[in-house]
């Protein structure tokens, strides 16, 4: 179990999970100039630019990346020898440290003897302790996928601030329709990894006395989890994350029209009176800069100066 589970993670999962990030990464650079409306509680709040939004994408799974790699060490230690119960009986002495070095000469990977048997064989640990990272990679993963669903919704009456790549032929009754089907094979990978979890778990704790025999339906369940996400994250970044592109005409044009710019006034005439400009702004379907210069609080060359988006991404400098 630890010798598959260790050689497909490495030689399969933590390449994914490094090429990915590092698309979203170098996307995150090519993007870090175009400011766009944030959202918080689905609603629209203060500006923040593409690349920062992405940024927050790729050290998540930079993250996962680092705990997985940490994690992993525990299923180098193999119970071989340890026998029934890991009290070794019938195993002449020796046997264990034999069986591993000759493990790690033909893997050429640096397997260990358990250093408590009982352990090892009574226990999952490991295998439970190890897919929980895996849990945590699905978790960010769905984020993600629905960040890009929700960014690239419409075209024409959703937020679509960026472009997906349309990779098929689309709706098979709305003529022209594209779906972010990528995005959604994405989600359905990491339920099914979330419902591993909840198995494997169960699996864990159902080691009564001295043997765990979930074993066979704990393997299966990990190595699923570990095959689905190397290529589901694979084909997420080729077909989906490396043809993102940004919108940049409705990029703009949202931005213009975000009633949120009126936070950075908050210090230079006060909340309430930045509160009028956006209600009068949202009830007569003006812009906060009209709003403004109906209620007169600041000159106009003031009112540009203190809502420029550049200088809302950024801490101001005192």
């Amino acid at each position: 179990m630890h010798i598959s589970s260790f050689l497909s993670i490495k030689r399969s999962l933590l390449p994914s999970i490094k090429t990915l990030t590092d698309a979203l990464k170098e996307q995150s650079m090519r993007f870090r100039k175009i400011i766009k409306v944030g959202r918080t509680h689905l609603q629209d709040a203060v500006p923040i630019t593409l690349g920062q939004e992405i940024s927050a994408w790729s050290a998540s799974l930079s993250n996962h990346l680092k705990n997985l790699q940490g994690s992993i060490v525990d299923l180098l230690e193999l119970p071989i020898g340890g026998t029934a119960v890991g009290t070794g009986v019938n195993c002449f002495y020796g046997f264990d440290r034999m069986m591993v070095d000759e493990i790690s000469n033909v893997l050429h990977e640096n397997f260990l003897v358990s250093r408590n048997k009982f352990e090892s064989i009574s226990t999952c640990n490991a295998m439970v302790s190890v897919h929980s990272v895996l849990k945590c990679l699905a978790i960010s993963m769905m984020k993600i996928s629905n960040d890009i669903r929700f960014l690239s919704s419409g075209p024409r009456c959703g937020i679509g601030e960026i472009h997906i790549p349309n990779n098929e032929p689309g709706s098979s009754i709305m003529p022209g329709k594209m779906n972010p089907t990528q995005c959604e094979i994405m989600n359905m990978i990491c339920a099914q990894v979330l419902g591993n979890d909840v198995a494997i778990n169960i699996g864990g704790f159902s080691g009564n006395l001295e043997l765990n025999t979930f074993r066979p339906m704990i393997i299966n369940n990990f190595l699923h989890s570990v095959y689905i996400l190397s290529e589901g994250l694979s084909n997420f970044n080729r077909y989906c994350v490396s043809g993102i592109q940004p919108n940049h005409e409705r990029i703009d044009r949202l931005l213009k029209k975000s009633l949120m710019l009126a936070t950075a006034l908050n210090h230079r005439i006060g909340y309430d009176r930045s509160v009028k400009i956006v209600k009068m702004a949202h009830q007569r379907d003006l812009t906060i800069y009209q709003a403004n210069k109906i209620l007169g609080y600041l000159s106009e060359q003031e009112f540009l100066k203190y809502t420029d988006p550049k200088k809302m991404v950024h801490p101001e400098k005192i």
